[in-house]
């Protein structure tokens, strides 16, 4: 027997032994009552952070053990079956009891939430009430199946999927509900698609519009397509705690009507896209640690675009939604929404599938890379599972980060007088110290301007910021380092990164691939 069955072994044997024993012992404690009759129905096992879950043993489902789900399952299923009320001291004895056991008892597995991946297969949880159904996707298809081989967690506001259509091409009723433009139409559906990977970061999508483009509409049917929630839309998160705090709750952060995000707030959703956490003591007077981890896509709309830091928009997807001519009721809109979700639902599904299958003979050639280039691949085999070319996604891509890089240059008066001072000095290379540099671009100040560097270190600071974004308009800014007594920079044109062409190598075979 290898150890890992034998420490399986063991902990079967401490659940069955605590059993025996009271049993045996007669007790008539509340407490130990509810704590004998959990352990007979549950499992209990605890994640990375010693949190500590239970899964009924007869549908699977998964509970936090502090969560309010568990303790209504738990008191109804008491009652139901003894005809006895619990009181709640005893309850928080049950609780803490069933947490010590877990943890020196139970088995650690990784939690997941609506989306999972294991051995190349992806999960979809339907959480539907009583079971464990799920979803799963691979390049060869997909199919609803009982038991997943994965913990999936229900917050309380996540929603049921319905089942998808097998055989249904019903992707032109999304459309129906939705005002999305035809030209970025391949982009939702991969930034939709992208969003039932977990191993990859997640890209942001913003969505932009005046008053009555259906922003809020058009947000909340994608957001239902994957994620449904009894609050689909929600203000923007006023801390970055508030921001973690959504994102262990919520698939998907789908905030909306937001006016201005500061850039503490940017830099949580750049953290939130890749992966990352945050760490927060426990109690004032104790010095435990609450470990917040997570990776979500995030959705947001707005009036204007609110995405300004430089890193967050090579994350990000920035949509224009045209303004409605012939507006239908929203009601109407969500009901019809609901009519066909499963088929819509179902024809994703198998686009999804068809990309994997693709994935593996996409390469884009290192120099053209960019920064999303999970989110590029899958893109490019969504577009030919949709029956068109490869080059229709990377155009449509590139098209939308060009103009955000050309938002974000217009707002910031640094950017536009490096642009122009350049353009006129008709050079295509010079070295210049930073003092000498800012002396030059002084012509170009906007007087207007609140935020003109003052000193050369500001100026140096800011070009590191707008570095990205120069470059991928053809403007190339490096420092030299402290060449005598001064820092030099050289700035120089440079091939654009934004590619029209099709940026990748589509292969028919393995075979091909490896020549």
């Amino acid at each position: 027997m290898t150890s890992k069955k034998i420490t399986e072994a063991n902990k079967s044997d401490s659940v069955e032994n605590y059993l025996a024993n009271i049993t045996s012992t007669n007790t008539t404690n509340q407490a130990t009552e509810l704590t004998t009759f959990a352990l007979k129905r549950i499992d209990l096992f605890f994640d990375k952070n010693k949190q500590v879950y239970a899964r009924d043993k007869n549908t699977q489902e998964v509970w936090q053990l502090a969560s309010r789900k568990f303790c209504d399952w738990l008191l109804s299923s008491f009652y139901e079956k003894n005809k006895k009320i619990i009181r709640i001291s005893s309850l928080n004895e049950t609780l803490s009891t069933l947490a010590g056991f877990g943890r020196k008892n139970g088995a650690l597995h990784e939690i997941n939430m609506r989306v999972a991946t294991i051995n190349g297969s992806y999960y979809i949880d339907l959480c539907q009430q009583g079971n464990s159904k799920a979803i799963k996707i691979t390049p060869n298809g997909w199919e609803v199946i009982e038991s997943p081989p994965v913990m999936f967690i229900r917050p309380d506001s996540m929603q049921a999927l319905p089942c998808p259509e097998k055989g249904s091409d019903a992707l032109d009723c999304l459309w129906e509900t939705c005002n999305i433009p035809k030209d970025c139409r391949i982009l939702i559906v991969a930034f939709i698609l992208e969003c039932l990977r977990p191993d990859t970061p997640y890209p942001v999508l913003e969505i932009l519009g005046e008053q009555g483009s259906a922003k809020s509409t058009t947000q909340s049917i994608l957001r239902r397509l994957i994620d449904p929630n009894s609050c689909d839309l929600r203000a923007a998160p006023k801390s970055v705690d508030d921001l973690f705090v959504s994102a262990g709750s919520n698939h998907i952060i789908s905030c909306e009507n937001v006016s201005h995000l500061t850039p503490v707030i940017q830099d949580g959703m750049c953290t939130i896209s890749t992966g990352g956490g945050i760490a927060k003591r426990k109690l004032f007077f104790d010095c435990d640690e609450i470990i917040i981890h997570a990776k979500n896509p995030v959705m947001i709309n707005g009036i204007t675009s609110v995405i300004s830091a430089q890193d967050l928009i090579d994350r990000a997807i920035s949509i224009d939604l045209p303004l409605i001519v012939s507006r239908e009721e929203s009601p109407i809109l969500l009901k019809k929404f609901n009519r066909y979700q499963s088929k819509i639902l179902g024809s994703l599904l198998n686009i999804f599938s068809k990309a994997l299958s693709k994935l593996p003979y996409i390469d884009i050639p290192s120099n053209e890379r960019p920064r999303l280039v999970e989110f590029s691949k899958l893109g490019i085999g969504v577009s030919e599972a949709m029956g068109y070319h490869g080059s229709e996604f990377m155009k449509s891509f590139n098209r939308v980060r060009l103009t955000a890089i050309e938002r974000t240059i217009e707002d910031n008066p640094i950017a536009t007088a490096i642009l122009q001072w350049f353009e006129d000095s008709d050079k295509k290379t010079m070295e210049l110290p930073l003092h000498e540099v800012l002396k030059q671009l002084e012509k170009y100040h906007p007087r207007s301007s609140d935020i003109w560097p003052k000193t050369s270190k500001a100026l140096g600071d800011a070009l590191r910021r707008l570095a990205p974004a120069l470059r991928q308009l053809g403007v190339s800014v490096k420092s030299r380092g402290k060449h005598g007594a001064y820092v030099r920079w050289v700035f120089s044109t440079c091939d654009s990164q934004l590619i029209s062409s099709l940026p990748c190598l589509h292969v028919s075979s393995e075979q091909d691939l490896k020549t």
